[in-house]
């Protein structure tokens, strides 16, 4: 559920893009009422989206970055103590149990570090340029392949506003020319494959693309063999728009947007199967099962688990929470010794 109020009073709808990390956008166009607050259910979210808004009608407030949104969520602490060092002075989130508890585990796992003698190690490592990085993180398929690439996201020298304009002038050879009301792109003669994010486009559709909406461009040398059934006679070209926090917002030229905080992700948790793959370590895990989605029905209400113990633990604690139907929470907990 997302509640959403503006402070502006009097103009009637809002529009709205919500973006996720992952840059999925979901769209919404709100009725504002006369109190000046507008409200949508049903929306859940985990992570952080950004939210676009321009309000309708009121060309005054379309520039105005007065909208406040919540959701409900109670807002994290922006300070934590650290596992078995001192905490930080704030008494609000200082929690003596949990404190000693994580110091108990910490040092035990120091104590099992202390005890090998390890042989010297010289670890060399080559720091990846932008490029390789940016590769890594949109080129996927043949596309991963050895090509000219534009790092556009750190180009400070960007003195072009259309795609095609620039790499016209940074892929020798590349011709782009236009007759009648169809552009061409020929390199080395031949007519090149054009790509948008990995899916074939025509050239007109890169002039209608912002340099500033792109992240990464690949120039593949004639001739390049990742189209079916030929036409790479003339090399490619593959553009990439930008997505998560390659995404820039330009003042004046993009929405006004605000960030919000939705649901913590969860992580998967590793339960290591000894009776398969059984190891000399010793195991100082402080957390030794946890599972988050357990479904019980009237008719269905056991669960069944199975976990290993660590090697220092003589005593368990079960701590189970949970809600039913009807939005009432429980939480039991149990020692075993």
């Amino acid at each position: 559920m997302i509640l959403i109020s503006s402070i502006q009073p009097n103009p009637s709808s809002v529009n709205l893009i919500l973006q996720a990390r992952d840059s999925s956008k979901q769209y919404l166009s709100l009725p504002i009422s006369p109190s000046g607050t507008f409200f949508q259910n049903d929306i859940t979210f985990y992570d952080t989206i950004k939210i676009f808004y321009q309000v309708n009608e009121n060309k005054k407030l379309k520039s105005i970055p007065a909208m406040q949104f919540q959701n409900g969520l109670i807002e994290a602490p922006t300070k934590y103590f650290n596992p078995g060092l001192i905490p930080y002075s704030s008494p609000n989130i200082i929690d003596s149990l949990a404190t000693a508890r994580s110091s108990f585990f910490y040092n035990k796992n120091l104590q099992q570090l202390a005890s090998k003698n390890l042989d010297e190690i010289t670890l060399r490592s080559r720091v990846k340029s932008s490029s390789q990085l940016l590769n890594e993180k949109y080129a996927t398929g043949l596309f991963t392949g050895e090509a000219k690439e534009f790092d556009v996201v750190n180009d400070s020298l960007i003195a072009y506003t259309n795609v095609l304009d620039y790499v016209k002038v940074r892929v020798p050879g590349l011709e782009v020319s236009k007759m009648s009301s169809q552009t061409q792109v020929i390199w080395r003669r031949k007519p090149t494959a054009l790509f948008l994010d990995e899916v074939p486009v025509e050239a007109a559709s890169l002039e209608n693309i912002s340099i500033r909406d792109v992240a990464f461009i690949k120039a593949f040398r004639p001739p390049f063999f990742g189209i079916t059934g030929g036409g790479g006679a003339g090399g490619a070209i593959s553009v990439y728009t930008r997505k998560g926090a390659d995404v820039k917002y330009v003042p004046g030229e993009s929405l006004n947007f605000k960030l919000l905080a939705g649901y913590t992700r969860y992580k998967e948790f590793y339960n290591p199967d000894y009776s398969v793959d059984s190891t000399s370590e010793a195991d100082v895990r402080s957390t030794l099962y946890w599972e988050p989605f357990i479904l019980t029905e009237k008719k269905d209400n056991v669960y069944h688990i199975e976990f290993f113990n660590n090697d220092i633990s003589r005593k368990l604690l079960i701590i189970i929470e949970g809600i039913n139907a009807k939005g009432k929470l429980t939480r039991i907990e149990k020692l075993l010794e």
